[in-house]
């Protein structure tokens, strides 16, 4: 079956704003840790148009959240390069073993398959590249953390 271009309307393909359809009736608590206030904004109003499905955390240092996050998130999106701590991917297992019940997504400027494949090896759920997913890809994401994070377990753990 054969679909003609010129039935296509090109002006709402490209003007019309699309609807989300929430992943989950479930709200998910997430925390966002990202040194850089403007990379939290952009992200923050991303996760905004998720329709109120998600009630959204803001640390600025890693310490903070392992400090001050009293009940674990559903998720944690943590930036990949925080000052005081250096390549974040080394801190997922810190993470997880005070939030047993998060799965951690990290948020990389720059993607390398190395930081996929170390991510992976110490828990992270998924490394996403800034500004490369739209919303509703990163609120599946966040399902997807939320859901399988408490399933992950790593050697030595059970």
């Amino acid at each position: 079956m054969a679909i003609s271009l010129q039935s296509i309307d090109y002006d709402s393909v490209f003007t019309e704003e699309p609807k989300l359809t929430p992943v989950s009736q479930t709200i998910r608590r997430v925390a966002i840790v990202d040194d850089c206030r403007v990379d939290y904004q952009l992200l923050k109003l991303q996760l905004e148009k998720a329709e109120d499905h998600l009630h959204i955390e803001y640390y600025s240092t890693l310490a903070e959240f392992l400090d001050e996050a009293t009940s674990s998130p559903d998720a944690v999106i943590l930036d990949r390069h925080l000052p005081e701590t250096g390549l974040s991917e080394g801190r997922i297992r810190e993470i997880r073993a005070r939030h047993k019940n998060c799965g951690v997504i990290i948020h990389t400027g720059v993607m390398t398959p190395s930081l996929r494949s170390t991510a992976s090896h110490e828990g992270a759920i998924a490394v996403i590249e800034k500004g490369t997913l739209d919303a509703a890809a990163i609120e599946l994401l966040i399902e997807t953390a939320a859901v399988l994070g408490p399933q992950i377990h790593l050697p030595g753990e059970r």
